[in-house]
């Protein structure tokens, strides 16, 4: 009777820790910031936590512009990366809710050409070199589709310090802003 007693509770106690572990999981998804950006991310880690890494393709632009004698030639581009660390927690069987947090670091360059046709000697040419460090909370929902497809929302509160170093073939000046925003809407694939 004690070997009984004794087998089913090893037997027990193995089943409750195997029912405690977590099941590894990872997402791949794009993601879309503030609406107009977007990027792609990848998640690694179990249904309780996972590693965040977010790459933001910032819009690039190459445009000209005519204003009766003046042109203006402009060119952007920048990228963002986020890294950082989420815990889900299981509202019902589709919905979760996520938070945690991330660092982030952003680059931007941008060249503007004024010419005008009528003076050369009017001709403008600016450029801007901009770096953004900072920490952002997370907070969201998914929707999960089918145990792989996942829909998210997030909140992103974030502090950043923005320096920006403009140059001009007249004056260099350095600019030193801080800003807060976030919102974010991901799509991703869970396996």
């Amino acid at each position: 009777m004690k070997k009984s007693l004794l087998v089913l509770a090893f037997l027990s106690i193995s089943w409750f820790l195997t029912a405690q572990q977590t099941v590894k999981q990872k997402e791949v998804g794009i993601v879309f910031n503030n609406l107009d950006n977007f990027g792609l991310s990848f998640k690694t880690g179990n249904t309780k936590s996972m590693w965040r890494f977010s790459t933001l393709l910032l819009s690039g632009t190459n445009a000209t512009q005519d204003y009766d004698s003046i042109s203006n030639n402009i060119n952007r581009y920048g990228f963002g990366l986020r890294v950082g660390k989420e815990y889900l927690k299981n509202i019902t069987d589709n919905f979760e809710f996520r938070y945690g947090a991330d660092l982030y670091f952003s680059y931007s360059y941008s060249k503007n050409q004024m010419k005008n046709s009528n003076s050369g000697s009017n001709d403008l040419l600016t450029k801007n070199v901009r770096y953004t460090p900072g920490i952002n909370l997370v907070f969201g929902f998914n929707y999960v589709i089918h145990n792989h497809l996942v829909l998210g929302a997030e909140l992103l509160p974030i502090v950043v310090y923005t320096t920006e170093i403009s140059t001009s073939h007249r004056t260099a000046t350095g600019n030193e802003i801080k800003h807060t925003n976030s919102a974010k809407l991901s799509i991703a694939y869970r396996f």
